[in-house]
């Protein structure tokens, strides 16, 4: 074949695209550069939802094998230069095309000259992507293509000429439409024949692949909502106010009226309940209240005093928080984390380290948060044994607990760390009274969600490793892996039991009144799930356990969570101040809990059933 000529329907011979193609691929790979530049501004954009971006230069032989089938001439096939956008979601799509199109419409360098739409169902996007680019004055009508392949493939792309004269073809899909895309254009494209049964189940899996990718951004669109239930659950602004240590208090501040103004000031800001729907008139009031007491301060004292140019600031950022204006609270104590090293350890103030994890948390910036939440337990343990404020220690560690819960299971042994900290503060803080009563509650309840955590996940360990050994005879050192984790899992039974009995008497308690839907739905849920693994360990085992859940065992922990569970039902009805998000695991916990199936009935239909 070495002196053969081989001529395409378009009368251009390989030799001749061989020359085009050794000439323009520098040409065309410089193109795809400064496009790949644009869009990956987009990319590191947090609003624009591009999950990865590939491009490439066709291949010699696929330009070649393309212009035969297209009768083509070279010059005439548009994706020789090609980039492909992925996005997770099929509603990410959206957001990307419009992007896309707004980015290179504000570069003179790009003009469209097409738009595709493959295999779209869903009409009112495909509406808005014509709609689009004919509102932005791109296109004309009849350069907009909505075509429905035999394949199945599923897609949106657009033609771009650039002011070099070159042609270049972005796609946009998403990544489980690649995947699909890369199978099938693997086993059927360039092949000639295709075998009618492969082309059939290529449609085929694309209709299945249109119904996970439907499932997926469903399963998203939850997924956005809880998270919005948490944000707004969190609220916009901090945990709590705390005080200032004797040492940061400013000289100027600690005698005579500026002392008074000052205790005034700090007390007021404590009494504001941040969890309150609506602090914002008292906060208001505290602001004046401060503005009043800066304003009597000389301004050369401000700038020659450390301590107080850090009190104003820290308060400054503070009403920042509340207010929801993150980033401003945000660079004020960044700032001070640069001169932090000027402060003596005990001068340190843990706040500041505490108020930037909290930010980080609310703006979804894990790592960083929980770096800075580190810092702040180290100051805190490092403070002595007669340090005074074991209230804010208290108020700190707890809520630092709490968003380790939040984070996961994973993260579980540190939130016990954390409110078994906590809970020695809480010994020395001095409440007294209902106060007391009110803390106590809170800690507990606390202490019963983390170690119910504990619990379960040690017996499923327990239980699973001991099922996976129970077909064959077990070695000595399997009996002693077997034998600790069913006393680990024990410990932990023994310890959150004595939890939940000192939480259920609260209820009948004289401070029975104080007791939150968080606590009825801890004892609610930890019967529930306790129910849950007896039955499943039952169920498993039907004839070695039936004699033990026929009698009352799972009956009675399923009652009692029954009935904890109403009493949660019928104070959320009358809880108006009920967090949301809180609100949302309580209405789940008690729609699964009334749901539940009678374990004895279960167990004795199919150990009965085992039988015959």
């Amino acid at each position: 074949m070495g002196g053969e000529t081989r001529t395409g329907e378009a009368g251009r011979t390989w030799e001749e695209v061989e020359t085009f193609f050794i000439d323009q691929k520098g040409h065309y790979e410089k193109e795809i550069e400064n496009v790949i530049q644009i869009l990956e501004k987009l990319k590191s954009s947090f609003s624009v939802p591009i999950y990865a971006i590939k491009y490439r230069v066709k291949s010699l032989e696929s330009i070649y094998l393309k212009m035969k089938k297209d009768k083509k001439h070279i010059k005439e096939i548009s994706d020789i230069a090609g980039i492909r956008i992925l996005c997770l979601f099929e509603t990410d799509i959206v957001i990307v095309h419009k992007e896309i199109i707004l980015a290179l419409l504000n570069d003179d360098r790009y003009t469209l000259e097409s738009f595709k739409i493959y295999n779209w169902d869903i009409e009112n996007d495909k509406k808005f992507f014509k709609d689009f680019v004919a509102k932005v004055g791109v296109l004309p009508e009849k350069k907009i293509i909505d075509e429905n392949k035999g394949s199945g493939y599923k897609s949106l792309h657009y033609i771009y000429s650039t002011r070099s004269g070159y042609k270049l073809e972005i796609q946009l899909r998403t990544l489980m439409q690649d995947v699909w895309g890369e199978i099938e254009h693997t086993i059927s494209y360039k092949k000639g024949y295709v075998h009618p049964h492969i082309q059939q189940s290529f449609l085929l899996m694309s209709k299945d692949l249109n119904r996970i990718d439907k499932l997926v951004s469903h399963l998203r669109s939850i997924s956005n909502c809880e998270e919005c239930g948490k944000t707004i659950s969190r609220n916009i602004g901090p945990y709590s106010y705390f005080d200032y240590q004797e040492e940061i208090i400013p000289n100027i501040l600690k005698s005579g009226k500026n002392r008074v103004s000052f205790d005034n000031y700090i007390n007021k800001m404590k009494s504001v309940n941040l969890r309150n729907q609506n602090p914002k008139s008292k906060l208001d009031e505290c602001k004046s209240e401060f503005e009043s007491l800066i304003n009597n301060i000389d301004q050369d004292a401000i700038k020659n005093d450390m301590n107080l140019s850090y009190f104003i600031d820290m308060e400054r950022a503070f009403f920042y928080f509340c207010e929801g204006i993150h980033s401003e609270a945000e660079e004020i104590y960044k700032r001070y984390q640069t001169i932090e090293k000027n402060f003596s350890d005990e001068t340190k103030h843990f706040i500041l380290h505490f108020r930037l994890g909290e930010l980080h948390y609310i703006l979804g910036k894990t790592e960083e948060s929980l770096k800075e939440f580190d810092k702040c337990n180290n100051i805190l343990n490092a403070y002595p044994d007669g340090y005074a404020d074991r209230e804010s220690i208290y108020r700190v560690k707890t809520k630092m607990a709490m968003i380790y819960w939040i984070l996961g299971e994973d993260y579980n042994d540190i939130s016990i760390e954390l409110i078994t900290d906590a809970e020695k503060a809480l010994k020395l803080s001095g409440f007294e009274g209902e106060k007391k009563a009110k803390e106590e509650m809170r800690l507990e309840n606390n202490k019963a969600w983390y170690n119910s955590i504990r619990y379960f996940n040690d017996f499923l360990k327990y239980d699973n490793y001991k099922r996976s050994k129970e077909k064959k005879s077990l070695t000595k050192k399997e009996k002693s892996e077997i034998a600790i984790l069913k006393n680990k899992y024990e410990e932990s039974r023994d310890k959150v039991y004595g939890i939940i009995e000192n939480l259920k008497n609260y209820l009948t308690s004289e401070y029975s009144c104080f007791v939150s839907s968080n606590i009825l739905d801890t004892i609610a849920w930890f019967y529930y799930c306790e129910y849950v693994n007896v039955e499943n360990s039952c169920i498993e085992n039907a004839k070695e356990y039936s004699n033990r859940l026929l009698g009352n065992n799972s009956q009675t922990l399923i009652e009692d969570a029954k009935k904890y569970a109403k009493q949660l039902l019928e104070k959320n009805i009358n809880d108006s101040t009920l967090a949301l998000w809180s609100g949302d695991i309580h209405r789940r916990h008690i729609e699964e809990i009334f749901c539940a199936k009678d374990a004895a009935d279960r167990l004795f239909t199919d150990s009965h059933t085992s039988d015959k």
